[in-house]
């Protein structure tokens, strides 16, 4: 039906086309690639928004017996989902079963592990800090001429290895508190808080 239509809509359009540039005096050679975009305009949503044979909007649906027929052998692998609460429980019953000496070892491993990042961290805010005030100082003074070019330089050089080693300790403590979430450890062991 709709390739009957879209064929018959194609007709009545050339045709009508054809008279036009007949009756114009306009040739038509000229104007088939602007004519040709006109009907593919017009033919498109036909075809695009066609019905597919159903009448009703419900959808299609298939029974077991097609499903099987259609059915690869990669599809009788059963998949294991592993929610977040059966790792929990997973967790907590591994940990249930291990000495309270693993736990106390743990904790004390997991504390000193995140008190050493955080005073890195600690250490290297304090260090920029100190260097993005020294260059500020430094930076009137230069530009009053009270220090040369080079004394200038290098604090900017030390503002900017301060800045990197302050981004460094920053990402390192991230990444240990990631390994930490990872490894199911409560977070208050990072910060020694028991």
């Amino acid at each position: 039906m709709q390739l009957i239509f879209t064929t018959a809509a194609k007709e009545i359009i050339l045709e009508n086309l054809t008279d036009f540039y007949k009756t114009s005096g306009i040739k038509m050679k000229d104007f088939y690639p602007f004519m040709m975009i006109i009907i593919i305009m017009v033919l498109l949503p036909f075809s695009t928004f066609a019905d597919n044979g159903s009448d009703s909007g419900e959808p299609i649906i298939y029974s077991n017996s097609e499903l099987e027929e259609y059915k690869k052998s990669s599809d009788n692998k059963r998949t294991v989902n592993t929610t977040v609460s059966q790792k929990r429980n997973k967790f907590k019953s591994s940990s249930a079963k291990k000495p309270k000496r693993d736990e106390e070892h743990l904790k004390k491993y997991w504390c000193s592990k995140g008190t050493q990042f955080r005073k890195k961290t600690d250490k290297a805010r304090d260090e920029y800090a100190e260097a993005k005030n020294n260059f500020s100082d430094k930076e009137t003074l230069y530009f009053y001429k009270k220090i040369s070019l080079s004394r200038y330089n290098a604090t900017k050089t030390k503002l900017e290895h301060s800045e990197k080693n302050l981004k460094e300790a920053e990402k390192n403590l991230n990444d240990i508190e990631n390994e930490a979430h990872q490894d199911w450890i409560p977070p208050g062991w990072l910060r020694c808080q028991f």
